[in-house]
């Protein structure tokens, strides 16, 4: 296993991308890596983030002044709306 400073390259891209290179030594590893992560994504990890401090009365802020706000990602829509809703970014 790779030590955590060897992986920061990973957040960021997509995560099939990311799972691709990580495996690509035994490309048989793939789905099985895939279907692990999303086990565990979307029962835990989905909420082991944090909002940058700031951001809340930043968008609070914005949306007061008129702005519409949008959320670009790449994470799945069924990963994303959960975790904005956790954060309270629904508003």
């Amino acid at each position: 296993m790779p030590e955590a400073d060897d992986l920061l390259w990973c957040i960021g891209p997509p995560i099939l991308e990311t799972i691709k290179k990580l495996v690509a030594e035994s490309p048989e590893l793939f789905d099985p890596a895939v279907s692990s992560y999303r086990e565990r994504y979307g029962s835990i990890g989905l909420f082991e983030n944090s909002v940058y401090p700031g951001i809340v009365e930043t968008l609070t802020e914005l949306r007061g002044l008129g702005h519409a706000l949008h959320v670009a990602t790449s994470k799945a829509t069924v990963y994303a709306i959960p975790i904005i809703a956790r954060f309270g970014l629904d508003v």
